[in-house]
């Protein structure tokens, strides 16, 4: 059994309920966490992981790690964005993700983003990912070159909101201002710590 499975195993039985029924009322595959308990998968999708944290009120890091080295953030599609406050501690946590089914698709500026190798996750949604949080931590944004295309914001719309074509400028205003209340949270955190 996976350090993993056995977390989410004793996070049930803390309160008193069976792994089935978390599996139900979360909405989180049960086959998948079988496959889990039996060493059949290593990991879980990140959309699972996710809504296993949720359910319980933990990070998905927590799930992962057992312990809260780094903030992990779900985005859609099954991209990952890992937030730390060491470098050795953001390596262990995306070493973790690697054994598990993901790809480390960008490193720097102490953020690291995984994809899901079975996630469904394009190219060009990984790509918008990773233009916004590199954007974050430049002030100075190269052209693009011969043959490059430039990001978006339709790109970067598309990336967050899973392809869903309804997407009012009001939605996204609302995540743009949810990034700058986790940057600012993080700062605080950084400030007293």
């Amino acid at each position: 059994m996976s350090d993993l499975y056995n977390r989410i195993q004793e996070l049930c039985k803390a309160n008193n309920i069976s792994v089935t029924t978390m599996c139900k009322e979360s909405g989180a595959s049960r086959a998948s966490l079988s496959d889990l308990k039996v060493g059949r998968k290593q990991s879980l999708s990140a959309e699972t992981l996710s809504k296993i944290a949720s359910y319980f009120g933990v990070s998905v890091d927590y799930l992962i790690n057992g312990s809260y080295r780094s903030e992990i953030t779900s985005l859609a599609n099954g991209i990952v964005v890992l937030h730390g406050s060491s470098q050795q501690e953001l390596d262990a946590s995306a070493n973790e993700l690697e054994r598990g089914s993901y790809r480390i698709v960008y490193r720097e500026h102490g953020v690291i983003i995984a994809a899901d190798n079975d996630g469904p996750a394009t190219d060009e949604q990984i790509d918008a990912i990773i233009a916004t949080y590199s954007n974050q931590k430049s002030t100075k944004k190269a052209p693009a070159g011969d043959g490059e295309r430039s990001v978006s914001d339709d790109d970067i719309k598309f990336a967050l909101f899973r392809g869903r074509e309804e997407i009012t400028d009001a939605m996204y205003e609302e995540v743009l201002n949810f990034a700058e209340y986790v940057a600012r949270r993080e700062e605080e955190k950084k400030r007293k710590g």
